[in-house]
């Protein structure tokens, strides 16, 4: 099932395209779909902890040129 436009489809349209009724669905139609697809839930997101975000600042190659030209300039004495 693709989702696009359903906000410019009449509702006989998106009754078709979902294969649907007013009325809604049957019980035994119902059953079919949950043991399709599953049911409508939203899926916990895997957290991310505050150590592994800080370090994937570091992933970028320009950070890390920044970061050895700071510990460079540190290293040579070279003060702003």
């Amino acid at each position: 099932m693709q989702i696009n436009d359903w906000y410019a489809k009449t509702n006989e349209e998106t009754f078709r395209d979902l294969d649907s009724q007013p009325a809604g669905l049957t019980l035994q139609e119902a059953g079919k779909r949950l043991e399709k697809h599953g049911p409508n839930e939203i899926q916990a997101a895997k957290r991310i902890s505050a150590w592994q975000i800080l370090l994937e600042q570091f992933k970028n190659i320009l950070i890390l040129i920044l970061l050895g030209a700071t510990i460079l300039s540190l290293f040579l004495g070279h003060w702003v």
